[in-house]
């Protein structure tokens, strides 16, 4: 059965959706921060395109969003674009992987640091 079959799939979906858009979208770590914790994200896909040109393909209104909240910032400004390769696993050509947990850790440490930083 497919996923929108289900009853309240809007109500489920939306809000997960929107939380992606706001973090991928975002020029704050914060941002990132709160929506992997919230949704206990293990692995984020990173589009490879999205972070070097902010090109991503994505359904509307998303897609639409995404480019009007990135029209005036490059995309070496977005959180996802700060983050040290460490945390990145290379998947191919097009994806990279995020590993959350070690990316949060490092962060969760860093913060009992004197000089947290985005790495």
């Amino acid at each position: 059965m497919h996923g929108i079959y289900f009853t309240n799939y809007y109500d489920y979906v939306k809000p997960r959706v929107d939380a992606f858009v706001n973090a991928y979208s975002s020029r704050e770590k914060e941002d990132l921060v709160s929506f992997i914790k919230q949704y206990k994200i293990d692995y984020l896909i990173l589009d490879k395109g999205f972070t070097s040109s902010k090109n991503m393909w994505f359904y509307q209104p998303y897609a639409k969003i995404l480019k009007q909240r990135t029209k005036d910032i490059g995309g070496s400004e977005l959180a996802l674009s700060q983050i040290s390769e460490e945390f990145i696993i290379e998947a191919d050509w097009q994806y990279d992987l995020l590993d959350c947990n070690k990316w949060i850790f490092s962060i969760d440490s860093l913060s009992n640091s004197v000089s947290p930083s985005l790495h």
